[in-house]
């Protein structure tokens, strides 16, 4: 095979792994929309229980690759046929990975309330508005008050818990009457150390609080706060007061079973869910999707949420203020969901998994083997083309 074929085919899906992978760090992070998750749905998500997305991606650059030179090199097709093979092999291979049962079922069925509130953001942290908030949430979950556990969404609270002590006595006294957990996002404030956190607590007795720890840039938190400051106050930009949290205290008991904690933009970190996600049976993320409109946003966040069930092989639990609220089984399935835009709420029961897969393992370390490998093959290559010449 002609050198320039072999760098297109090797080199260029390795390039696009490794920007991906620097997208994980860049400021913090941004990681929104791997290439991988165009095959969510496809059987090389399969290779997700492997390796992740980024190796979803690195196939699909690979794939990408090949085509091309059949374009490139419509008078020489016979070397880049003799990939047709190994073409094969990774689609048949993702086929069998993703029919590969990874966990076991824990046979412990929790019966779940997921409340959708569909708050108007621009009223959310209106004092004026502030009573009303709380009686809808109330009033929503009054029905559901049998179940096991009942999530309202990320920072459903219209203020902080300490400026909410009437309610949250009620409530508490509610889920103590009916044997229920109910959980809720909530801006919580350190009184020790003056610090705003974005967290999910629990409201039915007060023994758990997980603080988000990857937040979302000029979201959040300002890059580079520190050189900006003088910037910052010159234009009179808005700045978020969020303080990182330690990405302690994840997993959330219910039963018998273990319920990872993770907010948000959190999900989109697939080494990070995979962390955050050993030892536990579900895995649970809180959102509030209404800074997103009516655009595509909320159905990719989603969709990224689905590879973080096939990836780890447990049920995803996502509850949002305004859709898309839902459950995802371990292979990425749609259970049960929400409509976008409406006050609603859903009851379901979800079984938990236990086990892990071979990405649970190594995470993202295989795709970055596979690349720093191909690296050292196409330099070694170059090399000795040069020296024979």
């Amino acid at each position: 095979m002609p050198d320039k074929t072999s760098t297109y085919l090797i080199g260029l899906p390795s390039l696009l792994v490794l920007s991906e992978y620097f997208r994980l760090f860049a400021f913090s992070g941004f990681p929104w929309l791997f290439a991988g998750y165009s095959h969510t749905n496809t059987v090389l998500s399969g290779w997700a229980t492997v390796g992740g997305v980024l190796i979803v991606s690195y196939i699909c650059g690979f794939l990408a690759s090949f085509l091309s030179q059949i374009f490139r090199e419509k008078e020489n097709l016979k070397p880049i046929l003799k990939l047709n093979l190994l073409i094969i092999v990774t689609i048949s291979g993702g086929y069998i990975l993703q029919n590969i049962e990874w966990s076991k079922s824990t046979n412990e069925e929790i019966e779940l309330a997921l409340i959708q509130p569909n708050i108007n953001q621009a009223e959310k942290w209106s004092g004026a508005k502030r009573k009303e908030i709380l009686k809808q949430l109330k009033t929503q979950t009054l029905p559901y008050l049998n179940n096991d556990l009942i999530i309202w969404p990320e920072a459903a609270l219209p203020s902080i818990p300490q400026n909410l002590p009437q309610f949250l006595e009620e409530i508490k006294d509610l889920s103590t009457t009916y044997k229920s957990k109910l959980v809720s996002g909530a801006i919580t404030y350190e009184q020790e150390t003056q610090e705003f956190f974005n967290s999910i607590i629990d409201l039915s007795s007060s023994s758990f609080q997980y603080d988000k720890s990857k937040l979302v840039p000029f979201g959040e938190y300002v890059p580079f706060e520190q050189l900006l400051r003088g910037i910052i106050k010159f234009f009179d930009l808005p700045m978020s007061s969020i303080s990182k949290g330690n990405a302690r205290n994840t997993l959330l008991p219910i039963k018998s079973s273990y319920i990872s904690a993770n907010i948000c933009y959190e999900v989109v970190y697939p080494d990070f869910i995979a962390r955050n996600s050993s030892g536990a049976n579900l895995i649970l993320t809180l959102s509030n999707d209404a800074w997103f409109g009516a655009s595509i946003g909320p159905k990719q966040h989603m969709q990224m949420a689905q590879m973080r069930a096939i990836e780890n092989s447990k049920p995803v639990i996502r509850v949002t203020n305004n859709g898309i609220t839902g459950v995802i089984d371990h292979k990425g399935n749609f259970v049960k969901t929400l409509p976008q835009f409406v006050q609603s709420e859903l009851e379901l029961s979800v079984t938990g998994r236990s086990g892990e897969t071979f990405y649970n393992r190594v995470r993202s370390s295989l795709v970055l083997f596979l690349v720093v490998m191909t690296c050292i093959i196409l330099i070694t290559r170059k090399n000795l083309l040069r020296s024979t010449k």
